[in-house]
């Protein structure tokens, strides 16, 4: 009793041990977790953020913050709540500014400068600059400054400041600084005007789809470089068409050119002129024709037609060219000839005039010149087409509509020295932006390698929480393995004590040795008997089959004698079964055609028939092949050709009978049968036919012999039989007395074994407590052991985590001034840019 209650105190001080460790592994993984890993986790008392939140008056913004309790300074200004543990909703209500201040878990303390803005002044601004470049003022630009919107620039007329003044004036917070600077007299800039006159055939126009004003779109390209190379066929224009704008590559410019390769589309023109800004330069290409001036004083005058263009472009400002341009195209007309002093012809004109500010080395569009050209043919059958009323029977008559349309492409552009120089300057600053970017990014490189530096410190710490999360799972493992080897010994006890009950003494093991030979000698017996049983029956099978053969070779025999053919044997053996077979067998031998191509092969069919008791065939195939597939096809077209086959005889009582008959096919040198059916050879003699008839005498007299033999044979087995019981009950009384025996001797071994194990289990039992005490102490003493080890290993963990908190807060600080660093550069290159 007192080993029992001592046992049950060890295993109440070994769980209370286990649950003390498990205690402090889990606080310890728990105070491991809540150490963050993030930047944006640690907080420090009275930290203050020099740049401003800023946001717009109903604008909300979402902040990555871990906070436990958050307060605004103005509630009137901004209101913020707490969405989740992560992350804080800033609301803006009204303009002003504001602090936000923010607790975290660790009791830190971070405080915001909040700011709200009345409205989104740079998107203003922005809206405002591109209502400016579609105005055409592309020399001013809007710039938000604080509150207020500023605009910068030059214009070179007071028309334009005007107009200027006009757009903004319905702006609130707009300050206008733009200059009027006109452009210098004595400088003026040359400008070279590309020209491109195209006529293209409008129905081939629809049929291809083109839309000139679908099809193209707006592009623009800043740089112009001066070995640019211009236009001077239609077919280097596959850059795009566009309105107004540099020309891009479309699909419609494919099939313009494929206009020209088809002679639906023609170039008239494509001058080059170079004027100064503000001068006309004018463009003919054509000729001129007679016409007679009748009256008091007659003459000649002559008219010019062709390709006329007038063009006056002039620099408004820098990097925009207003354009005056005036195009006719005139062409001649024989339609409307006149007659008076010979023939004169009438002149088709189409003019375009229009004045638009068009940007540097961007392309002008015009289209919509349409003409209209008619012609009709007339086809008529000879003499009959003549007759008066009657011959518009045989005429037919085409009317044919021709629309071409007039296309002009005109793109100016400043070749004067200081758009070289812009150009210069343009990539100087690219230049130093270029190496400005690449330091950036070296910067950025070094960035990013020190936070993987700081991030593999963090995958460091993580790896030692898991390995001590590992640790942990391993001795519950241990624990777990120690009670699996406990319930193991247990089974191996029982497994030991069954196989002790289950061996047996060496008489048992003796007589069984005796039943195995008994049994052996009478099973080889037994087969000996079943052997010669089998072959007695192989041999009636066999002396059967050769019976019914002579017996069908006597029928044959006689009929032929007597000069009439059996065509339905009667069976009359006892073996009707076999007969009934080889009479199926017969049949479709005789019907069996080989085809003269199988002649020298040679190969043996087996065929297995399923007939019912009419002769009807319910299935026949093919169970061994004769290795040749004609062959086999041969057997079954002769059981198709055969059937049906004549009923069973009164003999077989089955409903169903399944035969396999074997078809032995030979190499021939002269074919033997014709037509499907036996042929004697004319030249056989009666005595033959006499001898044959004496062998199959002699055949039935073996048969008589062999049944004899069989009868004996048979006689042998039931003697054979007879012994055999005999043995057997033999047997089966020793084997009931040695079962007798074996049980009482049993039972014996049982009592002494019982009183053994009682005994033993005793023992057992004590020195298995005396183990489980030593276990018990050995565990608790590596469990103290490895709770101090964990200890000085989280200790070490929160160390490593404090530092890694440290550097990043240091780098992020240091983030933080190079971008203010970087801000203030910026803003003063910017400054610089507009003192300039």
């Amino acid at each position: 009793m007192k080993r029992i209650l001592r046992a049950k105190e060890s295993r109440v001080i070994g769980r209370g041990v286990c649950l003390l460790f498990c205690f402090f592994l889990f606080s310890s993984f728990c105070f491991a977790q809540e150490v963050p890993a993030n930047l944006d986790a640690f907080s420090f008392e009275n930290k203050e953020r020099k740049e401003p939140i800023k946001l717009f008056v109903n604008q909300s913004k979402v902040l990555d913050k871990k906070a436990t309790r958050v307060a605004i300074g103005n509630p009137e200004i901004a209101d913020v709540r707490v969405i989740s543990d992560k992350e804080i909703m800033l609301l803006g209500k009204s303009a002003g500014k504001t602090n936000l201040i923010i607790w975290d878990k660790f009791g830190g303390r971070e405080v915001f400068a909040v700011e709200v803005i009345q409205q989104d002044l740079r998107k203003t601004a922005k809206e405002i600059n591109e209502m400016l470049k579609v105005s055409g003022f592309g020399g001013v630009r809007a710039i938000a400054k604080g509150e207020r919107i500023i605009l910068k620039g030059i214009v070179s007329t007071s028309e334009q400041m005007k107009q200027l003044n006009n757009l903004v004036s319905g702006l609130k917070n707009v300050v206008n600084i733009v200059e009027l600077r006109k452009p210098s007299p004595q400088k003026p800039e040359l400008i070279q005007i590309d020209v491109e006159v195209l006529e293209v055939n409008k129905s081939a126009l629809r049929e291809m789809g083109v839309a000139w004003s679908e099809a193209f779109y707006f592009s623009e390209i800043p740089d112009l470089s001066p070995t640019e190379e211009w236009l001077n066929t239609f077919s280097q224009l596959t850059p795009g068409l566009v309105k107004i704008g540099r020309w891009q590559y479309s699909a419609v410019t494919a099939k313009l050119s494929m206009l020209f390769e088809e002679g639906k589309a023609r170039l008239l023109a494509h001058p080059k002129l170079v004027t100064n800004s503000g001068k006309q330069a004018n463009f003919r290409v054509g000729g001129e024709i007679p016409v007679q001036v009748s009256g008091d004083n007659p003459h000649i005058e002559w008219k010019p037609y062709g390709v006329f263009l007038e063009i006056e472009p002039t620099v408004v400002f820098e990097g925009s060219i207003n354009t005056k341009l005036r195009a006719e195209v005139s062409s001649l007309d024989w339609s409307y000839a006149t007659k008076s002093g010979g023939d004169t012809p009438a002149l088709k004109t189409r003019t375009a005039q229009t004045e638009v500010n068009v940007g540097q080395g961007d392309t002008l569009l015009i289209a919509g010149l349409i003409q209209n050209d008619q012609a009709s043919n007339l086809q008529k059958f000879p003499l009959l087409g003549d007759i008066p009323v009657l011959g518009e029977l045989f005429k037919s008559r085409e009317f044919q509509n021709n629309q071409t349309e007039l296309v002009l492409f005109i793109t100016p552009t400043i070749v004067s020295l200081k758009e070289k120089e812009r150009r210069f300057r343009k990539e100087i600053e690219e230049v130093e932006e270029r190496e400005e970017t690449k330091k950036m990014l070296a910067l950025r490189k070094q960035i990013q390698e020190q936070l993987s530096i700081l991030s593999q410190k963090e995958q460091e710490a993580r790896k030692a929480e898991e390995e001590a999360k590992k640790r942990r799972k391993e001795l519950l493992a241990l624990m777990r393995r120690v009670e699996e080897l406990a319930k193991e010994n247990e089974r191996q006890a029982k497994m030991i004590g069954e196989i002790l009950r289950a061996k047996r003494t060496e008489q048992e093991r003796s007589l069984e040795e005796i039943n195995r030979k008994i049994k052996k000698r009478l099973e080889g017996k037994i087969t000996s008997l079943q052997k010669a049983m089998e072959e007695a029956k192989r041999e009636e099978e066999r002396a059967a089959e050769r019976r019914e053969k002579i017996k069908a070779s006597i029928q044959r025999l006689r009929a032929q004698i007597e000069g009439e053919e059996k065509q339905k044997p009667i069976i009359t053996s006892p073996r009707a079964k076999v007969s009934y077979a080889q009479r199926i067998q017969r049949q479709i031998s005789q019907a069996v055609t080989r085809p003269e191509s199988t002649r020298n092969l040679e190969g043996t069919a087996i065929l297995e028939l399923l007939l019912s008791p009419q002769g009807r065939v319910r299935e026949a195939r093919i169970i061994k092949s004769s290795g040749y597939r004609v062959l086999d096809k041969t057997v079954l077209r002769a059981v198709q050709a055969t059937a049906p086959y004549p009923p069973f005889s009164s003999k077989i009582q089955e409903k169903e009978i399944s035969l396999r008959i074997p078809f032995v096919f030979k190499k021939v040198s002269k074919p033997e049968r014709k037509g499907g059916k036996a042929r004697w050879r004319k030249g056989e003699k009666r005595e033959e036919r006499i001898s044959l008839l004496s062998s199959v005498q002699k055949e039935e007299e073996e048969l008589a012999k062999f049944r004899e033999r069989l009868r004996k044979i048979e006689e042998k087995k039931r003697k054979a039989e007879e012994r055999l019981r005999a043995l057997e009950r033999e047997r089966r009384e020793q084997k009931r007395r040695r079962q007798e025996e074996i049980k009482r001797r049993r039972e014996e071994r049982e009592r002494k074994r019982r009183l053994a194990q009682m005994k033993r289990e005793r023992e057992r039992r004590r020195q298995e407590e005396m183990r489980r005490r030593r276990e018990v102490e050995a565990r608790r003493r590596q469990m103290q052991r490895e709770i101090e080890r964990r200890e000085r290993e989280l200790r070490e963990i929160e160390r490593k985590q404090r530092e890694i908190a440290l550097a990043l807060e240091r780098e992020r600080r240091r983030r933080e001034l190079e971008e203010l660093e970087e801000k203030r550069r910026k803003e003063k290159k910017r400054w610089k840019q507009e003192q300039q």
